[in-house]
């Protein structure tokens, strides 16, 4: 007899077929082909099932599936460095993800780091995250990912090249998901609320039905398919909310957008509870930030979709109507103010007349009143000197004024009157050091100086030569000035005034003015970097009038063709930087970096 551990020969003898015909790939790695030797011919044939089950494209592609829901579920409701990780994962779930997976073979590819000094990868950027290198820096995560697309298309430059196309397409994918970072960085995003569908009225039971009976009668029926009414109307309420969600990406699909536009929102139901039509309800949509939409129509408006609807008339005079009523009580509300300003100006001057005056005038009968108090006497100027007229004087305490107000800044030495006119005496010894330091200080000072042109006055016109007739095949200079010439205008309504008379710390002012600065070597075709780089400026500036010009700047960003755009900052910007210069001085710079970053953000 067989010992019952153990197969007879028949039996190994019968599964040899069925060992020899089991799937081996050979790129798998053993661990994965979860096949063991089974002791019972129906365990055996059961892990035959299911590494073919496993292997089935329909099971990979649910992973798939469930990998991109909780990504994207991810992305509208987690952490900063949760919606990277989130971004990291969808960005691998494309086809053509495997070029940019592992980092780059140095060994087979060795002209690699000549061209390419900072490699970079996926695997590189999620280990970075598990680590903690970032540190919740979502910048410093987007620099790593721009990296690993740049760095491809410079090593494959063909436009051609299979690498070079994933790259492009892939830099796309991300700045689309990355623009759902940078929108809500402060922590989770909002929670869609429970949806609030109307609810039919229950009828009660009857007396009879209600009360009557022994243990475990009607009641208790009752209330178990109360709680299953109630079960499948939450559950149709988030089937409901996901067709909604469904029918709006099929809906910005047809008018020229993608369905991604619509990941992180929901659905709202509100029940209207008061007039003619109470009992009916609403249905709004709402965007990660939280913004309500009331019609699909308005969404796609919003996205400035190609095809998406024009408002109706009746809407064009309802919001017409509303900025009207704006415009009123923001008229109002200036009136106010300046009323209350000049109120307070005259409570000020008021105030001043009765220090100055303590004395009301009815009181006093024919005496003046007392004039106020001299300041103390300054010192007194040593008598007349030889070497030094008296007429020449008031020239010798021009210049003492003049190197007490800008010693510290143009950084000259100080003299008082009597060491000026000690100094300015001819004398036979050798000329005072101190006298010989100013003397080329103010020469370095005029020769530096750029404007040293008005130092001198007008130069004298030259006489008119006789120009050279213009051949008509010369190009003629195009009359619109650039950006960065004086006579330049702002495409957009700005207050210039406001803005260069602003309260705003000069640390702030410079960090914003730099970031506009960054866009100057951009093309206007590069669409999302030259938004990023307004909408960084508006966060990082505290003046009100700065952040209204950066808007309706923006407001005229049209994706790839973002040139009045990126005209209308780099105007503000030289413009500021033209007229403040004081701020760019070495001192002030000094000042704010001994304040301190913190304090200076802070402030």
């Amino acid at each position: 007899a067989t010992p019952r551990t153990g197969w007879s020969d028949a039996g190994r003898a019968a599964m040899a077929p069925r060992r020899a015909s089991l799937p081996m790939d050979p790129t798998l790695p053993a661990k994965d082909l979860r096949v063991r030797t089974p002791k019972v011919r129906e365990d055996y044939d059961r892990a035959i099932d299911e590494y073919a089950e496993e292997q089935h494209p329909r099971s990979i592609k649910n992973k798939a599936k469930k990998v991109q829901r909780a990504a994207e579920e991810a992305l509208a409701t987690g952490s900063t460095m949760e919606r990277c990780t989130a971004i990291v994962k969808l960005l691998t779930l494309r086809e053509d993800s495997y070029w940019f997976q592992e980092p780059v073979p140095v060994d087979d590819v060795p002209d690699y780091l000549e061209i390419v000094p900072e490699p970079m990868d996926y695997s590189t950027i999620r280990d970075k995250i598990i680590t903690g290198e970032y540190h919740d820096d979502h910048i410093a995560f987007a620099a790593d990912m721009r990296k690993v697309f740049t760095n491809a298309v410079k090593y494959n430059w063909s436009p051609d090249h299979p690498c070079n196309v994933a790259a492009r397409a892939g830099l796309r994918d991300f700045e689309a998901l990355f623009a759902r970072v940078t929108g809500a960085t402060a922590g989770p995003g909002p929670t869609p609320p429970p949806q609030a569908l109307p609810q039919r009225k229950r009828h009660r039971p009857s007396a009879g039905a209600g009360s009557s009976g022994g243990a475990g009668g009607h009641g208790g029926d009752g209330e178990k398919k109360a709680r299953m009414r109630g079960t499948a109307g939450e559950a149709g309420a988030v089937g409901r909310d996901h067709q909604l969600i469904a029918s709006l990406a099929e809906y910005l699909e047809t008018c020229g957008g993608t369905s991604s536009m619509v990941n992180g929102w929901y659905t709202r139901t509100e029940v209207r509870k008061g007039g003619g039509t109470a009992g009916t309800f609403d249905t709004y949509f709402f965007s990660p930030a939280g913004k309500r939409f009331r019609s699909r129509a308005e969404i796609a408006r919003f996205f400035e979709l190609e095809a998406a609807p024009a408002k109706s008339s009746k809407s064009l005079d309802v919001e017409e109507r509303k900025a009207h009523k704006a415009a009123e009580k923001e008229a109002k509300r200036v009136q106010r103010e300046a009323a209350s300003v000049a109120r307070q100006a005259e409570v000020e001057a008021e105030r001043a007349l009765r220090d100055r005056y303590p004395v009301p005038d009815e009181r006093l009968v024919d005496e003046e009143p007392p004039e106020p108090p001299l300041g103390p006497r300054p010192p007194p100027l040593p008598p007349y000197i030889d070497g030094i007229a008296p007429s020449r004087m008031g020239d010798v305490l021009q210049v003492c004024d003049f190197l007490r107000a800008l010693s510290a800044d143009l950084q000259l030495p100080t003299y008082t009157p009597s060491e000026l006119v000690t100094a300015l005496q001819p004398s036979d010894a050798e000329p005072n050091p101190k006298l010989a330091d100013l003397q080329q200080a103010l020469l370095q000072l005029v020769l530096t100086d750029k404007g040293i042109g008005a130092w001198w006055g007008e130069p004298p016109p030259e006489p008119e030569r006789p120009k050279a007739p213009v051949k008509a095949s010369e190009p003629k200079p195009s009359g619109k000035p650039k950006w960065w010439e004086p006579e330049a205008k702002s495409p957009f309504k700005c207050d210039l005034a406001a803005i260069l008379g602003t309260a705003e710390p000069a640390s702030k002012t410079r960090r914003w003015v730099s970031q506009l600065e960054t866009i100057a070597p951009m093309r206007t075709n590069t669409g999302v970097p030259i938004r990023q780089a307004v909408v960084t400026a508006r966060a990082i500036s505290t003046d009100p009038e700065v952040r209204r010009y950066l808007e309706r700047a923006l407001a005229a960003w049209r994706g790839n063709a973002a040139g009045t755009t990126k005209f209308g900052a780099l105007w503000l910007a030289s413009q500021v930087r033209r007229k403040r210069r004081q701020i760019w001085a070495s001192n002030e710079m000094a000042e704010d970096e001994a304040v301190g970053p913190g304090e200076a953000v802070g402030t």
